[in-house]
Formats: structure tokens, sequence, C-alpha cells
């Protein structure tokens, strides 16, 4: 069943996501070094705050959805969506209001950009990310698979397709053009299909669950601001130390393993709902244990497939082996990184099993303080090389500690 989901969401789920690096050499064409690298950097920015932004409420949209009767599921959906935008629209209404992002700018760039050509896309592109990411959560956890696979083939065609024509047939500031563009079509397919979200909802809001939705949530924003620094930080020092151009190479190796949270993250998700569905922990731990073995072989497959094809284009020159040969230095060591992250998000599912997400910001204010003193240590140094060892480290040292925790709720739930 798992697999069957799995296939019928990652047939197009994977293409979406994917896109950006399968269409890597045609963007690399019709885009500077330096302005690929500001646009990845600016994405980095908008993905990062976004998953702060949706205040951890995708999980409980996940967890309480799967608890809850039929007539109870609508009246969760309202309650959560109209939370989310109480809390959302004030907050970004503060922040340009009073012009508040352009601090946050002076503290993000060093190198000087043209900020007022990308702001008003930039607040396009978080809102637009997330009740985009809101409303996959909610295809996904209410297992309807067409609408998923429909909303990401129209995002995978439209958006790709209006980008490239209008790169391709209009010279000017390439940056803007993705940014503008990309969002204001995703935004607009978002708004279509947000029509069947809308319809599953019960017009009723109730303050227990809303309470209970932000007690689950709240841990996993803090945690995700939090991780700002652990998945941000990298990009913050190299932008700071070495510039744009060094930035473009390490990004380009960040595309190839984002492949995999890209892959795992489909995976993911559909295997999500099943797993906090299963009430019988003996029973979760053996399909859990099954689960890392399989994965961890697709997983190193596919570690082989992204390096095989990076080398391809760069030996036939679809990419620029002269600006950009260093990547194949870089990328095995960010490959084996992201490995292990998608590895542990197995064992973190347990934090929401056990309800226990305050877990997550206690782990991850440690791990960002960790990760804040490596990055200073050896980015300044060691550069694109010292940011991809620092990550691999965190990565491994997170995986060690949510598999200890998970030992120790096991202890505690089960007599051996």
């Amino acid at each position: 069943m798992i697999l069957n989901r799995f296939a019928k969401v990652f047939s197009v789920d994977i293409l979406v996501k994917a896109s950006g690096f399968i269409l890597l050499p045609v963007y690399l064409k019709l885009m500077t070094q330096q302005e690929y690298g500001l646009y990845s950097y600016l994405i980095s920015i908008i993905s990062t705050f976004s998953v702060f932004l949706n205040f951890g409420l995708y999980i409980a949209q996940s967890k309480l959805y799967q608890d809850l009767e039929h007539k109870e599921k609508g009246k969760l959906l309202f309650t959560i969506h109209i939370t989310l935008s109480l809390a959302l629209l004030p907050l970004l209404l503060i922040i340009y209001g009073f012009k508040l992002d352009y601090v946050l700018l002076n503290f993000l760039f060093k190198n000087p950009i043209n900020y007022s050509l990308y702001r008003f896309p930039i607040l396009i592109a978080v809102v637009t990310s997330v009740y985009s990411f809101m409303l996959s959560n909610y295809f996904l956890t209410s297992e309807r698979i067409r609408y998923i696979q429909r909303f990401n083939f129209l995002r995978l065609l439209l958006v790709n397709g209006l980008v490239l024509l209008i790169l391709f047939f209009f010279k000017g500031d390439a940056v803007g053009i993705r940014l503008k563009y990309s969002y204001m079509v995703e935004l607009s397919i978002t708004g279509v299909f947000f029509y069947f979200y809308i319809k599953a909802m019960s017009p009723s809001f109730d303050r227990q669950l809303a309470f209970k939705s932000l007690k689950l949530g709240l841990p996993i924003m803090a945690s995700a601001l939090c991780d700002i620094v652990i998945n941000f930080g990298d990009k913050f020092f190299l932008e700071k130390y070495v510039g744009f151009k060094e930035l473009s190479i390490y990004y380009l190796a960040f595309s190839g393993a984002s492949v995999i949270p890209f892959f795992f993250s489909t995976l993911q998700n559909v295997w999500l709902p099943i797993f906090l569905k299963e009430k019988n922990l003996s029973e979760n731990l053996r399909k859990t244990k099954k689960m890392i073995k399989r994965v961890g072989i697709l997983l190193l497959l596919l570690c082989i497939g992204i390096l095989v094809f990076v080398k391809l284009v760069l030996w036939i020159n679809l990419i620029d082996n002269q600006k950009y040969s260093a990547v194949l230095r870089l990328l095995p060591i960010m490959l084996l990184s992201q490995a292990i992250s998608a590895l542990t998000h197995l064992l973190i599912n347990y934090v929401v099993y056990f309800e226990q997400t305050y877990f997550t910001s206690l782990v991850s204010v440690c791990f960002g303080c960790i990760s804040l003193v490596c990055n200073l240590l050896f980015i300044r140094t060691y550069g694109m090389y010292g940011a991809a060892f620092s990550l691999l480290g965190i990565n491994v040292l997170q995986f060690g500690v949510y598999y200890l925790l998970l030992k120790w709720n096991v202890r505690k739930r089960l007599v051996v």
C-alpha cells in the first residue's frame, strides 16, 4: 500500500521538486554565475522562513486529522486555517508596513543588492509557500492522491514553462524574472486547488482544537526557528566570507544533494499518515526498522545516480566545467549529509507519535548553537568545504540523539 501510494505521488511530485535540478543546465545558460548565486540565496531565505511561518500547524493537521471522527475533521481544518491566517497575515503586515524587512536585509546580506526590485515578489513567495505547503499536507493527510498529482503536475508544467520562455525571450534581471513569475503562477494554481481545501472545512471555530493545534505546532515552530541556524547558517556565512560566485558552486552541489530530501519528503508525506494511524507501538517499530533499511538502500542508489549525472553534464560541458568543476569534490559530502538527515526524520516521527514535540525545540536549540560555532570556525578558513563538513557533523549527531530518545521511550512504554 505504501509503495503504491508513493509511486502515484512520486511520479509527479519528484519531478516538481527536482525540476530545479533537472533543468539546472538550462537555467545556468540563461543566468550568470552571480545571478544564480543570488537567486539561490534568496530562495533559501524564502523557504527557510516559510517553514517557520506556518507555526508548525501542519503537524497538528497531520496528527489531529487522524485522531478525529469524520464530522470533526472539517471543523479542525477550518480552525487550523483561521488560526494560521490570524497569526501570519498581521505579522507580515507589521514587518512590511514598518519596513522591518530592510533591517533583516542588512543583516542577511553583506554584498549589495537592489532589494526594492525583489521586495514584493518575496512577499508573494512567502505567502504562497506557506499556504501551498498546508494545501499539499492536507491532500496527503486526507489521502487525496489524485488532487496532489494534478496540483504538482500543473506546477511543474506552468511554472517552469513560463519562466523559461520569459528568460529566453526577454533580457533583464534574471533573478527578478524567476522570482516574480514563478510565484505568481504558483499562487494562481494554489488558489484554484484551495477550493477543495475550503470545501472540506466546516465553518465552525473550535477554541479547544485551536489550543491543541498550537500546543502541538508551536514547539515545532520554535524548532524551525532554531533549524534556521542549522539549515541556513552555512549559506549566511558563505555569503559573508566568499561572495555569490563561490556560493553558486555551493548551491549547485546543494541542488544536487537536495534531490534526496525532495525524494524523501514525498515518501515521508505518504508514510506519516499511515504511521500515525498505527496505535500498536511494537508494530510501528517493526515497520519503521524495515522502512529505514529499504530507504537506506534507495538513498544509496540515488546518491550514485546523482554523482554520475553531475559528472556527465560537466564532462559534456552542459554545465560550464571551468566554472563549476569544484562541485564534484563537494557533492559527495553533501549527499551523505542529506541521506543521514532523511533517515533522522523517520525517528523524529516518534516525537509526534508520543506528542513530545517540545523535545524538538530543546534539540534544535542545542544543535543551533553547535552549528553556529562550527560555521564561524570553519567557513572563514575552509569556505564551502567547511560548511559542508559542519552540516554533515550536525546531521550525524542529530541522528544519534533521536535514536537514543526513541530507545528511551520504547523502554518506558514496552515491557521486554
